[in-house]
């Protein structure tokens, strides 16, 4: 055991650790300029390959991460720009001698212990810290009594005293709040000193703390180069000083060199014989590993760790010592009784305070600075490769260009992520991409789950970066009867589920909680909509099966180096095959957990010119306006007419792609562009010789919105003609054809104020599309109609009818995924209108409400004028409400007296 009274020369230690951090602050600035700045302290730095925090502009506010050793390296080297009489240096050389053998020797003796603790009163006297002095000056009289008491104490009670100081140390650990980085204990074995870069994890370290306090071990887990390492020294660094018996380092990489590292701890190591050194390797090993197993607590790190059978074989037994692993292991066995510890990426804010610590001249709101950090999505390693090289850049390339250099490469493989770091805090000196490729390589192409898994990763590639992707999805990109089916294989689960844990375990890709499911069993009026299988596959409506997460850099790397040049294209044909089961089935909310995904797969396959990139890009117009999202929608929908209109000779082709543009310019309230596409769509069609009911309603309705109801309703009658004279009229989409013809007739009938001629052609229209509509088609234009309804109905003061419906439309938007639509806001006013129509007041302010948080929610201006007209009519009729419950109950007594 380490002597009694060591624990007050830590204590010592720790005020000269502050004592010096307020000096250097306070004094010498101030003395002797940036002289001694550029001359004395900058070489040091170099020396040591410390980059000190930089809090502030002046030089001495560099200095609150920096440990003391280095501190009285600074000043002692830097004593020739001293302005010092000759007596005064000579203090000085003494004062540092003996402060060296304070912060380095491993064992005291009583004269050389009441020497030391003499110069550290006499220094800090003559920093003018007299308060600190005090401090150290009744520390070395219970140090010099500790040790007198423990002379003449029996062995036995000494122990014991001893083991209850270093209790009641672990006992003021904080558990509240992280505590800074202090000298550690003697005796203590750490091969990293404190990173003055680094940022965030304060939960992390918090947790980690508290848990390491109450006797719980812990593993840090997650992929290589994301900071476990780094993680852990700061433990070290911060909670170690609690820990009496020391802080141990056990270096876990090579599975056969741990007996060594587990000896290299021993040789600094209190108690153990003088002729430790000298003993075989074996029972250096055997000695340690018995002083792990003491009462006295330490904390024992074993880094790099891969094999859970290697923690239970060398971990101490010991309660006392508590234990802390870091692995990209993921899952370790609960008899182990460790907790796991996964460690995310950075959030934003710390992403960015850890580019500031290499560049500190720039503002933390700096918006390229923020931009850099998105592009690098709180990739330790990344930020800490793209903060070095900014500020070897400092003076030359702005952040500004430095992004733009980045934005035209793949990012992974631009200058400054490939070059290996030029300091590490960890000696971690490898580039992302030698990273990634050393856990690419371990997937074995000749193994059955490793040749998935490769696939797997190789289109995960492909889809937006940094988002969630739903397995469902993943998995179809390699099932071909997915294509037209919306199924998987039964048997083929198993082995895909495998194949993403294995790529989870190497780090490459991770799982998503919390992650709704892409695809839904679609249930609507009480029925549902689902896909006939046989008894070897399964429906993916079936349950959700979870997400993964790939980060923008190892996408980049894979697409580069996962060498699957058909990758691209099945990302694409999936997506396109899921798009035309949802245009099918009429079920936009197949595609809504998607948006992010279609949108960055359909721009790629339109970049690279994919034969079938035109489809999709129409597929996801579409989908944006069934959403609501006509601005979105547009983009998508002109380019694909542009490739419809390059490569094929059929105007049909490009003719449903027309349709929808004009479409979404009358949700855009462009009307006149809606009506110059409407009738090219109907022109092509004609030219086609196609059917032209459908734009002959598109018409209609574009002839209602501008306001010539007569025309309306002529043309209206034209396309209603054209769907009950089909040849097909059999077929059920026929029947529905005819039902959408009857909507836009009920809303002219509404705007000519003809309640009956309106509430007949909606109830036309939902009896006619009501099977179809059962098994899952279009639930927009069934909300339309019974919204349509329901205003009707409103108007011919059948209130109760008209609440029905028109909260049946809301519902219907609810349940196909489109609550954000904005026709959920003109349903809301139309409620809002009935219940002032009924005295409903209570539930008309809930309507309104609702309708408002809808507005501030889409952006919706154009429904804001209404908004403020019903709100001022409801605030106008309350006055009146009163009034009358006021004569009603004046009424009231009259009647009883």
């Amino acid at each position: 055991m380490q002597p009694f009274y060591d624990s007050y020369i830590l204590r010592a230690r720790l005020f000269l650790h502050d004592g010096l951090q307020q000096f250097v602050s306070q004094r010498l600035r101030d003395h002797f300029g940036n002289a001694w700045w550029e001359q004395g302290v900058l070489p040091v730095l170099t020396d040591h390959h410390y980059q000190p925090e930089r809090t502030g502009d002046a030089p001495e506010q560099w200095f609150t991460s920096l440990d003391s050793r280095v501190l009285l390296k600074i000043i002692k080297e830097t004593r020739h720009v001293f302005s010092l009489p000759p007596d005064c240096r000579r203090f000085v050389n003494n004062v540092f001698h003996s402060l060296n053998q304070l912060a380095h020797e491993k064992h005291f003796d009583r004269q050389a212990t009441q020497e030391t603790l003499e110069w550290m009163q006499d220094l800090l006297t003559w920093m003018g810290m007299p308060t600190q002095a005090h401090k150290v000056k009744m520390i070395a009289k219970q140090a010099m009594q500790a040790k007198h008491e423990e002379l003449s104490l029996d062995p036995d009670v000494a122990a014991a005293r001893q083991l209850d100081e270093a209790k009641r140390r672990l006992a003021t650990l904080p558990r509240n709040a992280v505590p800074a980085p202090a000298p550690l204990p003697p005796g203590s074995r750490v091969p990293f000193a404190p990173n003055p870069h680094f940022v965030g994890r304060t939960s992390t370290l918090s947790e980690l703390g508290a848990a390491l306090q109450d006797g719980q071990a812990r593993v840090i887990t997650a992929p290589a180069s994301y900071g476990k390492t780094q993680l852990a020294a700061e433990v070290a660094h911060r909670y170690g000083p609690y820990f009496a018996g020391g802080v141990h380092w056990v270096a876990c990489a090579d599975p056969d060199a741990i007996p060594m590292s587990i000896a290299e701890c021993g040789a600094v190591m209190h108690g153990l014989p003088e002729f430790y050194g000298k003993l075989p390797l074996d029972e250096r090993v055997r000695l340690v590993v018995a002083a792990w197993e003491e009462p006295t607590p330490r904390l024992i790190i074993f880094d790099n760790c891969e094999d859970p059978e290697l923690v239970a074989r060398w971990r101490p037994r010991s309660t006392a010592a508590r234990v802390l692993v870091t692995s990209r292991q993921r899952q370790w066995p609960s008899a182990l009784g460790v907790g796991v510890c996964p460690l995310a990426l950075l959030d934003h804010d710390a992403s960015i305070a850890l580019l500031r610590r290499h560049r500190p001249d720039l503002a933390a709101d700096d918006g390229d600075l923020n931009a850099l950090a998105d592009l690098l999505d709180g990739f330790p390693l990344a930020l800490h490769l793209a903060g070095s090289y900014l500020e070897r850049q400092q003076g030359g390339e702005s952040v500004a260009t430095y992004l733009s250099s980045l934005r035209a490469t793949d990012v992974l493989w631009h200058q400054s992520l490939v070059t290996a770091s030029p300091y590490s805090p960890t000696a971690y000196n490898r580039p992302i991409a030698s990273t990634l490729a050393v856990a690419f390589q371990q997937l074995d192409p000749a193994h059955p789950i490793d040749a998935v898994a490769r696939l797997l990763f190789a289109r995960a590639a492909h889809f937006a970066p940094g988002a969630p992707i739903n397995v469902e999805v993943l998995y179809s990109t390699i099932e071909r009867v997915f294509n037209t089916r919306l199924l998987v294989q039964r048997p083929l689960f198993a082995r895909y589920e495998q194949a993403i844990n294995r790529l989870v375990d190497l780090g490459l890709v991770g799982w998503v909680t919390g992650d709704r499911p892409v695809i839904t069993i679609i249930s609507r009026n009480g029925g549902i909509f689902e896909v006939e299988l046989d008894e070897n596959e399964t429906s993916l409506t079936d349950r959700d099966y979870g997400a993964i997460r790939v980060h923008r850099l190892v996408a980049a790397f894979a697409r580069e180096r996962a060498d699957d040049l058909m990758a691209h294209a099945a990302v694409i044909d999936s997506l396109r095959a899921i798009g035309d089961m949802s245009d099918e089935i009429g079920a936009p909310e197949i595609f809504a957990s998607m948006d992010v995904h279609l949108r960055h797969v359909t721009m790629t396959a339109l970049q690279s010119g994919y034969e079938h990139a035109a489809r999709l890009a129409e597929l996801t117009g579409c989908f944006l306006l069934s959403i609501g999202d006509a601005s979105a929608a547009l983009p998508y929908l002109e380019q694909a007419v542009e490739v419809y209109r390059e490569r094929s000779d059929d105007p049909e082709t490009w003719a449903r792609c027309l349709a929808c543009i004009a479409d979404a310019y009358t949700l855009l309230g462009d009307l006149d562009h809606a009506w110059e596409v409407a009738q090219e769509a109907h022109a092509n069609r004609i030219k086609a010789m196609k059917p032209v009911g459908e734009s002959l309603r598109q018409l209609g309705v574009l002839l209602h919105r501008r306001g010539d109801l007569d025309a309306a309703t002529t043309m209206l009658h034209h396309a209603l003609i054209e769907a009950q004279h089909d040849d097909f009229s059999e077929a059920p989409h026929d029947d529905f054809s005819e039902a959408l013809v009857y909507t836009p007739l009920g809303s002219v009938m509404l705007t000519k104020q003809k309640w009956n001629h309106a509430a007949w052609y909606y109830r036309k229209a939902i009896e006619l599309s009501a099977d179809i509509i059962f098994c899952g088609w279009f639930p927009a234009e069934q909300a339309i109609m019974h919204h349509g309804l329901g205003v009707a109905l409103r108007e011919l003061g059948q209130y109760e009818d008209a609440r029905k419906e028109l909260e049946h439309a809301l519902q219907i938007r609810i349940d196909a995924g489109l609550e954000y639509h904005p026709d959920m806001i003109a349903t809301l006013h139309d409620l809002a209108r009935l219940g002032l129509a009924a005295s409903w007041w209570e539930e008309t302010e809930a309507w309104l409400a609702q309708a408002n948080d809808h507005i501030h929610r889409a952006g919706s201006a154009g429904h804001t004028a209404d908004h403020l007209e019903l709100e001022a009519k409801r605030k106008k009729a309350l006055p009146r409400r009163s009034q009358q419950q006021t004569r009603d109950r004046k009424s009231h007594k009259r009647n009883k007296r």
